[in-house]
């Protein structure tokens, strides 16, 4: 049974890697995306366009937090009723101590996995992604500011668009406070980091956030959901590996017997 979740889980997150991968390099053969080119083309059409796009980008971070963050709490939660299940109280350690395991007191195999299971998810972190699409929210708010001054100055930006810009603005502020919760409760990163994060003047790696090149911000965030799907997969891969490994241990064991 336990074989068989871990299983969809893994073929789950390979096709997801197959399919960021496959986004990512279209990004990379496509016409370049920069702010020169966008800059020539910014009436109304295009801010209702950018705005739209943002309302978006912003809906799927919000989904891809939940998303984790109900598999980590499934994980966790089943994992914490099988060591219930054992009828042993954990002894307190310190912080920098090994973890307890099921394995030290002689648990069946299920029992060791799905701690292991528990640990692994816990420590996938999240950070990249939110980056990337920190960085690439932040080059479009940018563009977008300047655009409607640049319409307001020309006196050419409609009544009808202007309540729109900002009805979508108090939109995206609540739901920019959803998110920011969410970040910070799966981010471990200190707090002034996380601040920094959030307000995209963290000192990023270069791979990961760059605000001159809309293009180069839809690759990071592909590229950074490539690595964590794939390495969400490899643990899968582990995990199975594993249970193959008790399996084939348990019968040996078996044969002796």
């Amino acid at each position: 049974m336990t074989v068989h979740v871990w299983k969809r889980f893994l073929g789950m997150w390979r096709d997801m890697q197959e399919c960021y991968k496959c986004q990512y390099q279209k990004i990379v053969e496509a016409k370049t995306l920069d702010a020169s080119s966008l800059s020539r083309k910014h009436g109304s059409d295009h801010i209702d366009a950018t705005m739209k796009l943002k309302s978006e980008i912003q809906k799927w971070n919000l989904s891809f937090l939940d998303w984790i963050q109900a598999q980590k709490s499934h994980v966790k939660a089943l994992n914490g009723w099988l060591v219930r299940c054992l009828l042993y109280e954990p002894e307190e350690v310190p912080d920098d101590s090994t973890p307890f395991s099921p394995s030290k007191i002689g648990a069946p195999p299920v029992f060791v996995i799905c701690n292991k299971w528990s640990r692994a998810v816990d420590n996938l972190s999240e950070k990249n992604v939110i980056e990337a699409v920190n960085g690439f929210m932040l080059r479009l708010n940018e563009l977008l500011e300047k655009h409607i001054l640049e319409l307001q100055q020309k006196l050419t930006l409609d009544k009808e668009l202007e309540k729109k810009v900002k009805m979508l603005d108090r939109e995206e502020q609540k739901m920019h406070k959803v998110v920011r919760a969410r970040e910070k409760q799966m981010v471990p990163v200190g707090r002034e980091d996380f601040e920094a994060l959030l307000r995209g003047d963290a000192v990023h790696h270069a791979d990961i956030v760059d605000t001159t090149n809309l293009q180069l911000g839809l690759k990071q965030i592909f590229g950074a959901m490539d690595r964590f799907t794939d390495t969400t997969a490899r643990l899968y891969e582990e995990l199975c590996q594993q249970i193959k490994q008790e399996d084939h241990a348990l019968g040996e064991s078996n044969k002796n017997n």
